[in-house]
C-alpha cells in the first residue's frame, strides 16, 4: 500500500459533516453561490491531500471557475488544467 493510497484511506469534511473514506456526494444548491461556498472547500481538501479531480465546465464558465478555484487557494495554473 502505497502513501497516496493510505491518504484516500482518510475521511474528509464536506459541508461541515466527515465523511467517511470514499464517499459520494450530491448537492442541490440554491444560486452558484451556494455551491462554490460548499464545494471549494472539499474539492481543496482533496487536492491538497493527493486526490484527483475533473471538472467539467462550459466555454464561457470556464474563466469564472478557474478564478472561483484560485480564490480558494486552489493552484490553477500548472498544467493539469485543461483548455
Amino acid at each position: 500500500m502505497n502513501a497516496s493510497s493510505v491518504q484516500r484511506e482518510e475521511p474528509i469534511q464536506f459541508a461541515g459533516s466527515v465523511l467517511s473514506a470514499r464517499p459520494h456526494i450530491c448537492g442541490f444548491f440554491n444560486s452558484e453561490d451556494e455551491e462554490y461556498r460548499v464545494t471549494l472547500p472539499f474539492i481543496k481538501e482533496g487536492l491538497d491531500r493527493g486526490e484527483k479531480a475533473f471538472h467539467v465546465v462550459s466555454a464561457r464558465e470556464r474563466e469564472e471557475h478557474l478564478r472561483r478555484m484560485a480564490s480558494a487557494g486552489i493552484e490553477v495554473s500548472k498544467g493539469g488544467v485543461a483548455g
